[in-house]
């Protein structure tokens, strides 16, 4: 008989897997590192303006971002502004390093 192991849960995140579901599309990653690297709130347009994908496609990567927790938004007038909340990324990937730790040293 063929067990089912559970994916391991990671603090702040339903589904284990969505981590690292979230940041396997390399341009969903380049906008992450992208939020990162310039430390401050970014509208839509203006990371679209220097990412290799569509507006469309940039919204949709934010909101799957958004989703696992690992940026947040908030409006001003017609505009969205992304920020990544810095304290819960570290938190969330310090926690996946630990496991990768634990099970794989």
């Amino acid at each position: 008989m063929r067990t089912t192991r559970r994916a391991a849960r990671l603090p702040g995140l339903d589904d284990g897997g969505a981590l690292l579901r979230a940041l396997s599309v390399p341009s969903r990653l380049a906008l992450l590192v992208d939020l990162v690297g310039c430390g401050c709130e970014q509208r839509v347009s203006d990371l679209a303006a220097r990412a290799d994908v569509s507006l469309s496609m940039v919204s949709r990567h934010l909101r799957v971002l958004e989703g696992v927790g690992l940026v947040t938004s908030r409006r001003e007038g017609s505009e969205v502004l992304f920020r990544v909340p810095g304290a819960r990324l570290a938190a969330l990937l310090r926690s996946l390093a630990d496991r990768l730790e634990r099970c794989c040293p």
